[in-house]
């Protein structure tokens, strides 16, 4: 079974159960549910076990809410999924499980994080992480040349990528590709080190996000 649309509303047992059911599965890639519940805590308890299941399920692409637009997840419902996001899956391209309308700033924050993460995964960060090959991640590099934010994650995760290759000007393995890194500056190349001046926005709506979170703890 690769596919499962459960289109009618279940209990909240019978969504723990099935979220549950992600923890060992290794052959589903999509999911569809359909929840929101009238108390807040049942919603959270449903995240939170889908989001415990989601540290260790690798093969799950889409995990859908039918009823997401109508679930408004608090601060620490947010937090809860850019934590997962961010630190442990790297495989999910749709995760849509509560409402991402509306014009605060920390939705907004919400929603621009997690689409950032799932793009990463869109671009195989799983893969890439685990590569030891220069020249896939120079192909990486150049896949997402366009998106500031995306180089500097991946060079953060591999600084090495780009000290080696100032320190080896002559080499025609990474062209004109480190021409987009734009206003970063770095370190002596021959120790290995760069320093990354420009970090992208992700950073900071992250550690804003969660010194909320912290602060209503």
């Amino acid at each position: 079974l690769r596919s499962l649309d459960l289109d009618h509303d279940l209990c909240k047992e019978g969504l723990l159960l099935i979220a549950g059911m992600l923890q060992k599965n290794a052959s589903l890639r999509s999911l569809t549910v359909s929840f929101c519940f009238s108390n807040d805590d049942d919603n959270d308890a449903i995240v939170n076990r889908f989001c415990c299941s989601l540290k260790s399920n690798k093969s799950l692409l889409h995990l859908q809410n039918r009823k997401a637009g109508s679930l408004h997840g608090s601060k620490k419902f947010h937090g809860t999924i850019l934590s997962l996001l961010e630190d442990d899956n790297y495989t999910l391209r749709v995760f849509d499980l509560c409402c991402e309308d509306g014009k605060e700033e920390e939705v907004q924050d919400f929603s621009a994080q997690k689409s950032f993460f799932l793009k990463l995964n869109f671009w195989g960060r799983e893969k890439i992480l685990q590569e030891l090959s220069k020249s896939a991640w120079v192909d990486l590099l150049h896949s997402v040349r366009h998106d500031l934010d995306c180089i500097f994650y991946f060079l953060e995760k591999n600084p090495a990528i780009l000290a080696d290759s100032l320190s080896k000007p002559s080499t025609q393995e990474i062209p004109s590709q480190l021409s987009i890194v734009g206003d970063a500056t770095f370190s002596d190349p021959h120790s290995h080190s760069v320093t990354l001046t420009s970090c992208g926005e992700y950073k900071k709506r992250v550690k804003r996000m969660r010194e909320d979170i912290d602060g209503n703890h």
